[in-house]
């Protein structure tokens, strides 16, 4: 109503002539349209506050990655955990930027790189030089893992109505019966049984090859040594150059060098 009342008055003002009159009637346009513009701001302000404070609000639960522990540091050497930033290695004592710099293994210069006993994990064993035959001349001998033969030779005795005592006091002769005949070559190569009583009584035997110095000193290719001199690998073929047909091939086992027990 008020809207209606001010709009006659205005037309009423426009009709007049005097110049006061015109002037009012224009300042009230320019007021009626300032309330009237500020009045639709003003709801429209309104409307958005409220249809903000109106939304719902949605919280997303935050998901926590799991901790991972760091993996411990380990010695390239023998797989001990150590600190990250050790210099040695407590348990070995070797030092960890010197892995993967070892010098290689290298075969043989000469046989004094041999000399020693050479023991396997396995039993084998290589000895150099080896004077158990009793010869002057120098030998090498390859030794095979040590066997029990108690009950072959329990047999044999009960086969022929021996004593085992008297057998083994006899047993070179008792060796060839039950082992079979030491095989020899022209060159001085030997390939035999060498046997053992325990103070128990029981009996091993120990397969043995001896070969003169001559033939070994033509096969230093077939042992390669490592760079610390304390251990030996052997390499493809090892050559008799004899008539009678010894095998003898490389493997990797490695002989470390020990001393007789």
């Amino acid at each position: 109503m008020i809207l209606t009342e001010l709009l006659k008055s205005m037309r009423r003002f426009s009709r007049s002539k005097s110049c006061w009159a015109r002037n009012f009637f224009f300042i009230s346009a320019f007021v009626l349209m300032f309330l009237l513009f500020s009045g639709c701001n003003s709801s429209g302000d309104e409307g958005g506050v409220a249809a903000e404070e109106e939304t719902p609000v949605v919280e997303v639960p935050l998901v926590q990655e799991p901790v991972v522990e760091p993996e411990p540091f380990l010695c390239p050497f023998c797989g001990e955990a150590i600190p990250e930033n050790s210099i040695y290695c407590f348990r070995c004592g070797k030092k960890i930027e010197d892995f993967g710099r070892e010098e290689p293994w290298h075969s043989l210069s000469s046989l004094d790189e041999l000399v020693g006993l050479w023991l396997a994990e396995d039993g084998a064993r290589i000895n150099y030089p080896d004077f158990s035959l009793q010869k002057d001349s120098r030998m090498l001998s390859f030794s095979w893992p040590e066997e029990s033969v108690t009950l072959t030779w329990a047999q044999y005795a009960e086969e022929n109505g021996l004593s085992l005592n008297d057998m083994w006091e006899k047993r070179n002769i008792y060796r060839a019966a039950i082992h079979g005949e030491i095989l020899a070559d022209e060159n001085g190569s030997q390939l035999g049984f060498i046997l053992r009583r325990d103070s128990l009584g029981d009996i091993y035997a120990r397969r043995q090859l001896f070969v003169p110095e001559k033939i070994v000193r033509d096969n230093l290719l077939f042992f390669i040594v490592s760079p610390d001199g304390n251990a030996i690998r052997t390499n493809g073929l090892f050559r008799f150059f004899s008539s009678i047909c010894f095998t003898l091939e490389g493997s990797e086992s490695v002989y470390k060098k020990g001393v007789e027990q």
